[in-house]
């Protein structure tokens, strides 16, 4: 599950292979309150995104409850130049479509809204 350049990288400060880590894909804190809480863990590796969690502090408080005195916690991140290059990588559409999407949309609430209330 973990990328041998990610193993590489771990390998001179935790064994990778001890059953001791966990590798989890979450945003939300109950995921990782349900880790068994009799025994501390070596290493606890998010692959989300740190950008997508809500309550990044509570989040990182259990976190910290599940890990040993020494534990490493590894997630990802987005930099703001890493994300001004994705939305500036995205088709964007011209001026005109938003106007025009904009008058279709809120034409389309008003009389929905007209046909309902007759």
């Amino acid at each position: 599950m973990i990328s041998q350049f990610i193993k590489d990288r771990l390998n001179p400060y935790i064994n990778v292979n001890k059953d001791n880590i966990s590798i989890d894909k979450t945003t939300n804190s109950i995921n990782i309150q349900i880790l068994p809480s009799n025994k501390k863990l070596d290493c606890i590796i998010n692959l989300e995104r740190v950008n997508n969690i809500r309550w990044i502090n509570k989040f990182h408080e259990d976190v910290n409850s599940k890990l040993e005195k020494d534990g490493i916690y590894l997630s990802c991140g987005e930099t703001i130049k890493q994300r001004k290059k994705r939305v500036k990588e995205r088709k964007t559409m011209p001026v005109g479509e938003h106007i025009f999407s904009y008058v279709v949309k809120s034409e389309i609430k008003v009389f929905g809204r007209y046909l309902y209330f007759t």
